[in-house]
């Protein structure tokens, strides 16, 4: 099951502006992408 609903993510995505294009469940890993 997913973790956030279809709804949930639009209205986010709605809110802030921004699509979430990359997901990983290593922290290091995501903070370095956002940092790049």
């Amino acid at each position: 099951m997913a973790r956030f609903s279809r709804l949930d993510v639009l209205n986010t995505i709605i809110e802030t502006g921004l699509v979430p294009l990359f997901h990983s469940s290593d922290v290091d890993v995501a903070r370095n992408v956002v940092k790049a």
